[in-house]
């Protein structure tokens, strides 16, 4: 269950709390067949483990939490397909039919983006895996500018990466992302964090209720 994710200090605490009353169900029943009181204090122990292993975790930003256990699952392949660009725009309460999500995947399904993101993985990882020191190197140098909308003659600079979000990123690598991030893993998170930046930077023009109509 742990493989790949580093819980943190505070994840280990719950986990020795929670595995002394599974303990102490154990001790109970005496090394015997277990009682209807132990059975139960062993399911209810079970049942908080997996409550307090699926901590959601806030982005510093914009109103979207991040839950472990289906991040977990996410990287593991139980993904039905969709990238987690997708899965951000669903928590933001964009429509699934919007036509934002067309001009996306047309962009991201090129062969000209992933050649690009395979340069970037080969110049940035160690080993054939991405460190958060890489994952930060590429957020810092994703800039350029956009048209607000459908205003030709407006553009605007994509904002850029803020001092928070760094430390955000560092406290959470290996937590959020695979500690052994390849190449796939990678291009899933660029295109997650390119499309997050250009939430933000039209949600900071024009509101993001505006933006999801």
């Amino acid at each position: 269950y742990f493989q790949g994710y580093n819980m943190g200090p505070a994840m280990g605490r719950k986990r020795k709390v929670l595995l002394g009353f599974l303990a102490l169900a154990i001790a109970v029943s005496g090394g015997k067949r277990l009682s209807s009181w132990a059975l139960q204090l062993l399911l209810w122990t079970r049942y908080c483990v997996r409550r307090c292993l699926d901590v959601e975790i806030k982005d510093p930003r914009t109103p979207v939490s991040i839950s472990l256990d289906a991040i977990r699952k996410y990287f593991q392949g139980y993904n039905m397909g969709r990238q987690l660009w997708e899965w951000y725009l669903d928590s933001l309460g964009f429509s699934p039919n919007s036509a934002i999500r067309g001009h996306i995947r047309g962009l991201f399904n090129g062969q000209r983006h992933e050649d690009l993101m395979f340069k970037v993985f080969e110049h940035l990882s160690i080993d054939g895996t991405m460190p958060v020191e890489g994952a930060l190197t590429f957020s810092r140098g994703f800039s350029g500018s956009m048209h607000v909308l459908v205003q030709s003659k407006h553009v605007m600079p994509v904002s850029q990466i803020k001092p928070e979000e760094e430390q955000w990123m560092t406290d959470h690598w290996g937590v959020i992302f695979p500690e052994k991030c390849t190449f796939e893993d990678f291009k899933r998170m660029t295109e997650l964090f390119m499309v997050r930046r250009t939430v933000i930077t039209l949600a900071d023009y024009v509101g993001l209720e505006m933006l999801r109509r």
